[in-house]
This record gives structure tokens, sequence and C-alpha cells, in this order.
């Protein structure tokens, strides 16, 4: 019979056992864990980029795949890496401003400050131009044209792959890079309008009504910037910035990544080529504008109540282009419009409670400046008051005179500019003209308008537009009310022209041939209006009729009416007759052939 100091000693090997066989047991789990973290958030205090694995599920792929989102672990991802190397699909287009592209298993590589795509026999490459850096892939902004968003990739094989430490990221990604994210125009005309836009377009939103499934990937030297809070409302997670990739060693692969901006919702030119302006062919309206103030305003949990709104908004510049007399101008407002005024400053409200503000208000007043794209939260029937220094021509800068002009958008614009140099005080510092000799200083500083110029650092520009200055009250009080009066009359007659901002005529309608009885012999063709202009809204209403003749095809005649009908001469031969609508001077419908004999 074994003693009792043997039974001992064997409960303790199997204890010790047990516990070594724990050990293990932990230090693998532990080991999966650490692989599956992005970035340490110790190692960046800004990051909260999750330390697991996420389980969302991803979008469609441009390859067929089986991927599962329980089994996106490293191991799956580097094997998938490994066999199948990267994918990548882009929209049909030859032109680079208007082409996004999905990869799949792209790589950065902080070492090279590039993008790998590792080429394998299962790799597709979908309508990649041939040349794809002439001048580039893809760009990462909506300013198109423009070399610092030039966006391309290094290709290798996929061989190469099994060199480097990979770190994943599992989430669907969006990767861009910001323009000048401290200034409020630029975020909201180049990066949140866009990519809202652009997450729509990609449906990267498992409901309308849910913030979007992805993750946002700052591509630029930027950091956090002012209006953060913007950009984070836009995704369920936390952005990547440069910066923290650049800390990642190895290679930081995206598992899915879009890359490109749908630029549709682009209203104004900035002038790298030719002076700034609106763009020419805009496409953006109060559609799109409304769709993203909601959103905004839900995700932020902003209160509006249009009803009660009995304000008007002064902006308030603290360092530049100051108001001098900004406290009378206040009092004088409030006593003659019988309205209260706030004071909005960038230094003293967050990007929310801005917005807030100006929800609830009846309008803004204030000098030329990023904090007027604010003017597009104002309520409908409101009013915009936009104050230019001397010498700065209104109509060569007029970012937010299209913004509140675009289709649907209702908002009164109004201008005032300083037109006495004595109540203007510049700096020599703004332009650097301090450093120009003294007789091209007096040129700049006693020019009555500045010429137009290509962006961006035109002294006599930069000189002008930074000079502070001393309104004028009188006829700043008098716009205002004149202002208020007409968005009154207007809202009483208002033409919904959004309704006609994307209508096509469709053809004419009963359209008939006769000929005259009285011996003459004319020619007379009837149409009626096409039958889907009942339903909207418009202006003008004329025709297109384009003649040929049967015996001279090659001949034609090409009139436009605004009667429903035109009287011909007679002719030997047929008459081969064309008619189209063109609404509002600019939407043309297609041709109804109508076929006429003398």
């Amino acid at each position: 019979m074994p003693s009792l100091h043997y039974i001992s000693h064997a409960v303790a090997l199997a204890l010790i056992a047990m516990l070594i066989r724990k050990y293990i047991e932990l230090k693998i789990y532990h080991d999966d864990v650490m692989s599956s973290c992005y970035f340490s958030e110790a190692n960046h205090e800004n990051s909260e980029v999750e330390n697991e694995i996420e389980h969302e599920t991803p979008p469609k792929a441009p390859v067929p795949t089986s991927d599962d989102p329980r089994f996106l672990t490293p191991e799956y991802l580097n094997q998938k890496l490994f066999s199948d190397g990267s994918s990548v699909t882009c929209n049909p287009t030859d032109h680079a401003a208007q082409r996004t592209c999905h990869f799949v298993n792209l790589c950065y590589f902080a070492e090279r400050d590039s993008y790998l795509f590792f080429h394998s026999d299962k790799s597709i490459l979908e309508n990649i131009p041939v040349n794809r850096y002439s001048p580039t892939l893809v760009e990462l902004s909506s300013v198109t044209n423009h070399t610092y968003n030039h966006f391309n990739y290094i290709d290798m094989p996929v061989s190469a792959s099994r060199l480097f430490h990979i770190k994943w990221v599992t989430t669907s990604s969006l990767i861009i890079r910001r323009f000048k994210p401290d200034n409020l125009m630029h975020v909201i005309h180049d990066d949140i309008l866009p990519l809202f836009q652009t997450l729509r377009h990609f449906n990267l939103a498992a409901n309308t009504s849910d913030r979007f499934h992805y993750r946002l990937i700052f591509d630029d030297e930027w950091g956090e910037g002012p209006f953060l809070k913007l950009y984070d409302i836009l995704s369920v997670y936390q952005p990547i910035f440069k910066s923290m990739l650049r800390e990642a060693p190895g290679l930081t692969c995206f598992h899915q990544a879009y890359v490109g901006l749908v630029k549709s919702t682009a209203w104004y030119d900035y002038g790298f080529y030719k002076p700034q302006g609106p763009l020419p062919e805009r496409k953006v309206s109060s559609i799109e504008i409304n769709s993203l103030l909601e959103y905004t305003r839900r995700e932020l949990g902003l209160s509006i109540n249009t009803d009660n709104s009995d304000y008007l908004v002064l902006v308030s510049r603290k360092s530049t282009r100051l108001i001098l007399n900004e406290i009378e101008l206040s009092l004088a407002l409030s006593r003659e419009v019988r309205t209260k005024v706030i004071h909005l400053s960038q230094e003293q409200y967050t990007i929310e409670q801005m917005i807030e503000v100006v929800s609830n208000s009846i309008g803004i007043i204030g000098m030329h400046g990023s904090l007027l794209t604010l003017a597009m939260y104002l309520p409908a029937g409101s009013i915009l008051i936009e104050l230019f220094p001397y010498a700065v021509n209104p109509d060569h800068y007029s970012p937010y005179k299209t913004l509140v002009s675009l289709p649907g958008m209702n908002i009164l614009y109004r201008a005032w500019r300083n037109m006495e140099q004595k109540k203007s005080f510049g700096h020599l510092t703004m332009g650097n003209i301090e450093y120009l000799p003294h007789d091209e200083q007096q040129r700049i500083i006693f020019q009555m308008e500045v010429p137009r110029h290509i962006c961006c650092n035109d002294p006599s520009w930069l000189y002008h537009i930074y000079q502070d200055t001393e309104v004028d009250i009188e006829t700043i009080i008098s716009l205002t009310k004149e202002a208020i009066l007409a968005t009154k009359t207007e809202n009483n007659r208002a033409v919904d022209k959004i309704a006609t901002n994307f209508v096509i005529p469709d053809k004419v309608t009963h359209d008939s041939c006769k000929t005259m009885v009285d011996g003459s012999k004319q020619i007379i063709i009837y149409w009626e209006i096409p039958w889907n202009l009942q339903f909207f809204n418009y202006e003008i209403v004329e025709y297109e009729v384009l003649l040929q003749y049967t015996k001279s095809p090659e001949k034609s005649t090409i009139f436009r009416v605004s009667a429903s009908s035109i009287t011909l001469e007679p002719s030997d031969s047929f008459y081969i007759v064309w008619v189209r609508c063109c609404l509002d001077e600019i939407h043309i419908g297609p041709f109804k052939q109508i076929a006429c004999v003398e």
C-alpha cells in the first residue's frame, strides 16, 4: 500500500502540471489578444481605436469572398493576403477627379510613406487606367486638380508581403486628405459634404438613421483641428490619424478601403489656375444640404425651434478683419431692427453651439470669413449680410453668396463694401508687404480695388482682406431692414426652384400638322406642353423647332419660340419637323418628330 508521502508527492505533481497547463492557455490567449490590437492606446494618447477585432459585416468586396467577420483574425487575414494578394475596383471614368476606388488588402508602409498593392494570380484590377500617374489614380480630397491630393500605390509581388509584420484594420475604411481643417468653409465644403455624399454612395450605414459603419483615415499632416466633432459624428468609430499610422511598425493593412470622394456637392472653385468663383456646372442643391443638416443636428443632439426665432447673429472676429465699432453696430441693430443680437465667435463657442445658435436665428451679419458657412444652417426665409473691407470687390469673392443662392436654399443675400479708405485700418504684416519696396507698399495700400488674382498668396489680396473696418452703421441698418422685409415678400410668392433644378421635360404632346385652306398653303404645326410639367413650378418654357427638307436633307433651320405652334411657308417637299421643350432656358427635353406635307 503506497505511503502517505508518495500520495502527497503525486498530488503535488498533478497540481503543478495543471497550473503549468493553465499558464500556457492564458499565455496563448494573451498573445492572441495582443496580436489582434491595431494600435496601442499607450503609444498615442488620442487613439481610441479598439484593441480587438471588430465584428461588423464588411461591405461587398470587388472579388467573390467567403469572409465571415467572426473569422477576421490577424492569422486569417494574413493568409488571405499571402494567397490572394490585393484587389481594386474603380468606377469607369477617364478623369482622376471623378474616380473612386474600392481596395481589398491595401497596405500602408510607414517607412516609405506609401501604400502597397500586392499582386497575385488572384488579384483583380478593374477600371485602372493604363497610366495611373497621368496625373494620378485618385484624388484624396474634393479640391480638384491639386497635386497635394494625389493618391497612388506601389506595386509589389505577393511573396513580399511575408517579409513584413502586419497590423490589420478590419473595419471598412475611407482614406481622405483634409485640405484645411482649421477653416470651417474648407471643412464643410471640401470634407464634410463630400464625405456624407460618398458614404451614402457606398451605402456604408446599416440603416438610414444610423451613423456610418466605417473608419475614417486622415492621410494628412494636420492634427485634430477645431472642428473634429463634425468628422466624428459621421462614424461609429474613432478616426485614425497619419501620425498613428507612422507609429505602427511594418505594415498597416486595410481589409476594405475606399479611396476618393464624390465631388458633386462642391459649389466653389478656389482659384488655383484662374481667379476664384462659383463652379460653372454646380450640381448641388438644398436637397443635399438639408440631408446633411438633418443628420448633423440629430447626431449633435441640437434643439431647433425656428418658430420662436427672434434674434440676429453678428459674427465677431477677435484677431483680424475686425469690426472696430462692433458694439455700436450691435446696439443699433437691436434698437432699430427691434431684435436681439447674439455675438458669435469661434473663440467663445463650440461648433455644436454655433450651429444651434444659427439654426434658431433669423439671419447672420458678418465680415467675409469662414464662419459665414454657418449660413447653410439658417432657417428658410433668413438673411445673410456679408461685409467686405476696403478695396475688396464682393463680386470677386462669393463662396457664401453662392452657397445661399443654391436652388432651394431660400436665404436672402446682401453685401456691403467699405468704400472709404479712411475707415479702413491695414496691417503691413498681412501679405508680408512690409518686406516689399516702399513704392510697392504704397501702391498696394492705396489701391481702390484688389486686381483679380490666383490663389493663394497674392500680397494685395492678403493685405486688404485682413484690414480692420469701421463699418457704416446707418447703411447696414437700412440694408438689414430691407432684407428682412424682402424675405417676407419672397416667402409670399416663392417659386419652388428646387423642384425644377433637375427636371427634364418630356416630349411635347398632341402634336398636329394642318395646311391653311385660304390659298396661302401655309402649314401650321401645333403641340402641347409636355405632360410632366403640370406637376412642377417653372418660370420660362420655350420650344426649339428644327426643320428639315426631304429633298435637301443637308438643309435645316432652327427656331426658338415661346408659343406652342409655328407657321411654315409652303414648300415643294415634305417638311420633317422636330420639336423639343426648353425649361427655364437650361433644361432641354427630347425631340418629338412631326411629319408634314404641303
